[in-house]
């Protein structure tokens, strides 16, 4: 009986020393200010950030010269009598990217046994989890375009020259033995011409462009004339009537904003400029602006999801990860009220944080 228990206690101890060491892995989040050695796996859970452009066009308009004739000389009617800037939003284009999430950072470490840990491997590829060895550089902002420069508006003023001869008669008195005599002498003047005759000498000039161009298209001209002479007609001719009607430049400004939603509300408005339609982008609080808003709407389609019992401070957990499922927004950009933009986004921080099972228990 003795010898059969000390068969027994021996066996035992035999099959204690083989067996299969457990497996453990510990999931840790780091938080701020904790000290431990990051000797591991460290990985983040993704955030969702948006990246929105909106241009903004300046048109410039310059009065011509001789607005006060256009509708005298040319019937030319409504034409610019002042020097006007407006302002509009010509296009909103948004992105989204992810990138990690600096609350919610984690150190898997493995405390005994070897686990297979290919499984972060997958969840990184499906954006379930943010590896932190990887970096999202969604490009820098760009703030302005184009810019017309300085320089003369109008040159085109007149193809006659600027000065006409002026001949006046004066008379100079005469005094004879017997009486006055008034002699008549002639005198040449150059005189700078006024700008009533420069708009009538362009107008008359526009009129005898348009005369040309009517035989040269009804063929009455003897000398055929080809297409590009035509147009070149038709240039001239835009370039004289801008005397009158005055030019218009447009400048583009681009300006853009990197936006991440908190994640803690249902329903998040960020204001990030006021706009006026006579000043463009101005300083908060002006009279005639309006507030370009990012609005973004949880739907709460992971709120199914969501464990109750959970801690608001994920603990450390064994053999699992967390991971975190998208919820979906509703995003839209407002101009006073007025909707640019409305698309819906998957956004990670509106989701739910769950545990995935990872490796063997032994």
């Amino acid at each position: 009986m003795r010898q059969t228990l000390s068969f027994f206690i021996l066996g035992l101890l035999v099959l204690t020393g083989c067996s299969v060491p457990l497996n453990i892995v510990e999931t840790r989040p780091i938080h701020k200010g904790d000290s431990m050695s990051l000797s591991g796996y460290v990985y983040s859970l993704p955030q969702t950030s948006f990246k929105l452009n909106i241009e903004v066009v300046r048109t410039r308009t310059i009065r011509g010269p001789y607005y006060r004739f256009a509708e005298k000389l040319l019937s030319l009617v409504d034409v610019p009598t002042r020097n006007n800037n407006s302002y509009r939003i010509s296009n909103v284009k948004l992105e989204s990217f992810e990138e990690a999430d600096p609350g919610h950072a984690f150190l898997v470490k493995q405390v005994s046994g070897q686990t297979d840990l290919s499984g972060l491997l997958r969840l990184g590829e499906e954006g379930l989890i943010f590896d932190d060895r990887k970096t999202t550089s969604p490009g820098d902002p760009v703030i302005l375009t184009d810019d017309s420069g300085d320089g003369p508006i109008f040159t085109e003023l007149s193809m006659e020259s600027n000065t006409a001869m002026s001949i006046d008669t004066f008379y100079k008195t005469i005094l004879t033995d017997t009486s006055f005599i008034r002699v008549p002498v002639l005198k040449q003047q150059l005189m700078v011409k006024t700008i009533d005759e420069k708009a009538e000498e362009a107008a008359e000039f526009i009129l005898e462009l348009r005369y040309e161009r009517f035989m040269m298209l009804t063929g009455n001209n003897s000398t055929p004339m080809p297409d590009y002479a035509v147009k070149r007609l038709d240039e001239i001719e835009r370039e004289y009537l801008e005397l009158f009607i005055g030019k218009s430049f447009e400048e583009s400004y681009r300006y853009t904003f990197y936006v991440t939603p908190s994640g803690e509300e249902v329903f998040e408005n960020i204001e990030l400029l006021e706009f006026s339609e006579r000043r463009g982008v101005v300083e908060a609080g002006s009279v005639d602006s309006e507030v370009l808003s990012f609005e973004f709407r949880k739907t709460g389609k992971t709120e199914i999801l969501k464990d109750l019992t959970r801690p608001e401070k994920l603990p450390v957990q064994n053999n699992s990860l967390y991971y975190r499922v998208p919820d979906v927004a509703e995003v839209e950009v407002s101009l006073g009220g007025r909707t640019l933009l409305y698309d819906r986004y998957p956004v990670c921080q509106y989701g739910e944080i769950l545990s995935l099972p990872i490796g063997n228990s032994r």
